[in-house]
């Protein structure tokens, strides 16, 4: 990671749609449903979306009657969420950021911000809520030579660039480290370019049984 200009992929929502509309070669709207045909809205009742970048998951909750609060750290991003009066916090995340307890959080193709501190990061955020939905993209245009230094760029967020991507192999290594008498994890591959990962604490499961 090293320090760089914002990229211009992130000072407008609206820029920010189109460039992931080609990225996802048109199923850029895709990329959310798959995350909100995970959403149980018998238990899922609150909702908190690190990286939130675009409201699509936070307009579905507002329909469903579901508790949405967004974290990120780009100006445009709150600012727009903001206009169309959804709850949001303009926070830098890391490792130690407090969210709230939830029933749900998501993270969704920013996993790799934290890569350096993954584990971490993973505690804190478990710690904090009942589910966690990954989705992180597995096949990455960066990795293609002719391409991979200007798609680089678009990863230019709060003046960072990020080079390390995860792999589906990278990613199952991480979680399969959960101790599965507290988690059940489920892998997910729901379209050509993402993973994802669904994380349940197991004695809610339990608890829920009875």
């Amino acid at each position: 990671m090293k320090t760089t200009k914002i990229s211009f992929v992130y000072r407008n929502i609206f820029v920010y749609r189109l460039i992931l509309f080609f990225l996802y070669l048109g199923q850029y709207n895709r990329r959310y449903k798959t995350i909100i045909n995970q959403i149980d809205l018998n238990t899922d009742k609150s909702v908190v979306e690190l990286c939130f970048g675009d409201i699509f998951i936070a307009k579905w909750c507002q329909k469903k009657n579901i508790s949405w609060i967004g974290f990120d750290i780009n100006d445009a991003f709150i600012k727009y969420a903001e206009l169309k009066k959804f709850v949001v916090h303009k926070k830098y995340i890391d490792e130690k950021t407090n969210f709230g307890q939830s029933d749900l959080i998501i993270v969704s193709g920013s996993l790799y911000h934290f890569k350096n501190n993954i584990n971490i990061f993973l505690d804190n955020i478990l710690r904090q809520t009942n589910k966690l939905i990954i989705q992180e993209p597995v096949f990455n245009w960066i990795r293609i030579k002719f391409l991979g230094n200007f798609i680089k760029t678009f990863t230019n967020v709060n003046g960072k660039e990020y080079d390390l991507r995860f792999t589906f192999d990278e990613l199952k290594k991480i979680f399969n480290s959960l101790n599965e008498k507290n988690y059940k994890v489920q892998y997910l591959k729901p379209n050509w370019k993402d993973a994802m990962i669904v994380v349940k604490k197991v004695n809610l499961q339990k608890i829920s049984k009875k």
